[in-house]
């Protein structure tokens, strides 16, 4: 997957970098209903969309994720749960050899007398 990302990434940065040295000249920016004018090299223009569309990306690719997102955290949920249900299962578990245990134990020596009365 990271030979993909530097595959994808690497281009592209060569292709900015080239972009911003091959394009210094100045061009005016003005938007229709404003009433004022800019002059910026076109290299900070074509660096701004690069760096829009790729927040755009950002947020798109972000949004889709949020069912996997929204999955995950419901499976971590289930499993916190079952592990607390294996915890009081095998609290209880322990519980009933415990009093297993006790109720065997004052049976024994009595047992054991009257195996030795026969």
């Amino acid at each position: 997957m990271r030979l993909l990302y530097w595959l994808l990434t690497a281009p592209l940065l060569v292709f900015a970098i080239s972009f911003t040295i091959s394009n210094r000249e100045d061009v005016s920016l003005s938007l229709l209903p404003l009433p004022f004018e800019i002059t910026v090299p076109i290299a900070v223009i074509g660096l701004i969309a690069m760096l829009f569309g790729a927040i755009i990306g950002m947020l798109i690719t972000w949004a889709n994720g949020a069912k996997t997102r929204s999955r995950a955290r419901a499976a971590e949920r289930n499993a916190d749960e079952k592990s607390r249900e294996i915890e009081n299962l095998n609290q209880q578990i322990h519980q009933l050899k415990d009093t297993q245990q006790n109720i065997a134990a004052p049976n024994l020596p009595q047992t054991t007398k009257a195996l030795s009365d026969s």
